[in-house]
């Protein structure tokens, strides 16, 4: 069983215990993988992303394994109510992406992971866009942040969930709906390691390069299918672009 700093209780037990309730009997989670999760320290789990169920799920199935998992959600969000209230009890890791500096933006996240905390991070920033539901272009979160602690990034690509509920589509509330996981090896970026961490732009965007792969490959896995050569990058304008790094 993966270790974290703190062990699945309270309001993490309470939710878990709800989750199991409602999730059961509707979703078949199967998952592959696990042995890439780290057993102790904090981490990162870069994943995909393409329905309003891919946090819930990340969280339900953590928390059976005795993980209480901690997700970046935008600051914002914990200025609602009732929305807030229960990010703050779960202990969701606030983001403000309006700050100038993206340093202290990630801030709450990095303190987080080095307390050894787990740290699920969905690098497209959204649902992804592409109409053939591959990941899109990264935000460069997760990059900075492991180039930051130097923290393991655990890619897990999801594959299922949209078809169940998806932005602008009806639930389908059948019982045993099938969603599956992937969990990767952990990228390896030892080799952009310095001094300047996230500062090295040149770093971070070989760092989101290697994460965007990782992602697909794992979705490729569990499509069976290749993933495109070119990732989607703007929506508005509906074209790809090519995945350039520098070992190409």
């Amino acid at each position: 069983m993966t270790q974290c700093a703190d062990p699945v209780r309270g309001f993490h037990r309470f939710s878990r215990g709800v989750l199991n309730i409602f999730l059961t009997p509707w979703i078949c989670l199967r998952v592959r993988g696990e042995e890439n999760l780290p057993q102790s320290g904090g981490y990162v789990l870069a994943c995909s992303h393409t329905s309003p169920l891919d946090g819930i799920l990340a969280f339900w199935y953590m928390a059976r394994r005795g993980v209480p998992l901690r997700i970046m959600a935008k600051a914002e969000l914990f200025r609602l109510p009732v929305v807030g209230a229960i990010f703050r009890a779960l202990h969701l890791v606030p983001v403000d992406r309006k700050a100038q500096n993206r340093s202290d933006a990630l801030a709450p996240v990095c303190r987080a992971i080095d307390e050894g905390q787990c740290v699920a991070i969905y690098p497209e920033g959204t649902f992804t866009e592409d109409p053939d539901v591959w990941p899109m272009r990264l935000k460069t979160g997760v990059a900075r942040v492991a180039l930051d602690t130097r923290a393991p990034v655990i890619p897990l690509a999801s594959w299922g969930a949209h078809m169940i509920m998806s932005s602008g589509r009806i639930v389908d509330i059948r019982p045993a709906r099938t969603v599956d996981f992937l969990i990767g090896e952990a990228v390896d970026l030892s080799d952009l390691y310095s001094e300047l961490g996230s500062a090295d732009r040149k770093a971070v965007e070989e760092a989101n390069r290697r994460i965007y792969r990782a992602l697909c490959e794992g979705l490729a896995q569990l499509r069976g299918e290749n993933p495109p050569e070119n990732m989607w990058w703007d929506p508005r304008e509906g074209r790809r672009i090519p995945l350039i790094s520098s070992d190409q």
